[in-house]
């Protein structure tokens, strides 16, 4: 019996030892310095502002990377309608309303080849009529 508690505490001091050492050298503690000089997988933002965008009532065929339907986007009411060839993250577009968006722009340091330089995330829905 006494054996058994012997090994049982020896048991236990070496498992309490071993996690004490972190054996794993590619290990980083996150640091200001390490976190904003991610992998090239992560996208990482340089500045972000925001601005309203006027969304019309169509989508017209524009062609991307591939044949697609843009958004027609303009930042103030007397000027042309333009192609927006992003996403604007948590906005869902329903055709038939012009809507007045607030969106948060954000410069993308390290953008992917085939994406954009440019991040676009609702902040507001202002208005959404139907047209």
């Amino acid at each position: 019996m006494k054996i058994y508690k012997i090994l049982s505490l020896s048991l236990m001091a070496l498992t309490f030892s071993s996690c004490a050492n972190n054996e794993d050298e590619n290990f980083q503690a996150p640091t200001s310095e390490n976190v904003q000089n991610r992998s090239e997988n992560t996208l990482q933002y340089t500045s972000a502002n925001e601005k309203t965008l006027i969304v019309g009532a169509q989508t017209a065929g524009c062609v991307g990377v591939a044949p697609m339907q843009c958004l027609q986007v303009k930042e103030t009411p007397n000027a042309n309608w333009t192609n927006f060839y992003s996403h604007i993250q948590g906005f869902n577009y329903v055709a038939g309303y012009e809507y007045v968006l607030r969106v948060k722009v954000q410069h993308i340091a390290n953008p992917p080849a085939d994406g954009s330089s440019i991040a676009y995330t609702l902040v507001k829905v202002v208005s959404k009529v139907k047209k």
